[in-house]
């Protein structure tokens, strides 16, 4: 019961951080240890780590645009790793970000982060789709191009 009050209370936050939060962006958020903030901060994301929280080896690096989710997913970081949390902003201002919509309507994840990644033509891609609903408990945007991320601390 608990988890789907959980969930149905991050369905309707979503939908408010939607509505608040149209591209472009002002900011997108990476919650992490703060080692490992520091790390990235001195020598940029690794693709070999993206995902390590989950055992979900991911082709990107995972964002939101809500920073409260960013900051959960900073204290399952340090669950798992130990530290202290810590949360990264993200300067979208130079990304061209793919439409979740789009995103979504390619199908299979895996194959459409490769397709996106082969053609060269989007840095990012929202995984979420507001108007049907899809992801918006995230709001996440991987990001594909690790040379056009501008990040500082939180």
């Amino acid at each position: 019961m608990e988890n789907e009050l959980r969930r149905w209370i991050r369905l309707v936050e979503g939908f408010e951080v939607a509505a608040r939060y149209r591209p472009p962006y002002d900011a997108l958020y990476h919650g992490t240890t703060l080692e490992r903030a520091k790390l990235i901060l001195s020598s940029n994301f690794d693709l070999a780590l993206a995902g390590s929280k989950t055992n979900a080896p991911l082709p990107a690096v995972s964002t939101s645009l809500n920073r409260d989710i960013a900051q959960e997913h900073a204290e399952w970081a340090v669950k798992k790793f130990g530290g202290e949390p810590a949360v990264l902003i993200i300067d979208p201002s130079n990304l061209n970000i793919l439409s979740g919509s789009r995103f979504l309507a390619m199908g299979d994840f895996m194959k459409a982060v490769q397709r996106i990644k082969r053609t060269g033509r989007y840095d990012a891609a929202e995984v979420f789709d507001v108007d049907e609903g899809d992801g918006i408990e995230e709001m996440e945007v991987l990001i594909f191009n690790l040379k056009k991320i501008r990040a500082r601390l939180a």
